[in-house]
């Protein structure tokens, strides 16, 4: 069975999540988000962009940590 992750400690993502009847886990990940932000913006970067590559690079810490 697939496991959804949620790799945020976003209160407000996880409320969505449980509301919709999603199973899933809180997995939070060390990501320094504002530094992240403040170089693709400065890169010229689209928020879509700053998002995606967010969401990317916690799902990649998180599947590192847990391959399973």
């Amino acid at each position: 069975m697939t496991r959804l992750i949620l790799a945020s400690g976003s209160a407000t993502r996880a409320k969505l999540l449980a509301a919709a009847g999603v199973s899933f886990e809180i997995v939070p990940t060390s990501v320094d988000e504002d530094s992240i932000k403040h170089s693709l913006l400065a890169a010229n970067a689209s928020h879509r962009d700053v998002a995606d590559k967010l969401a990317e690079l916690k799902a990649l810490r998180v599947s590192t940590a847990r391959p399973e």
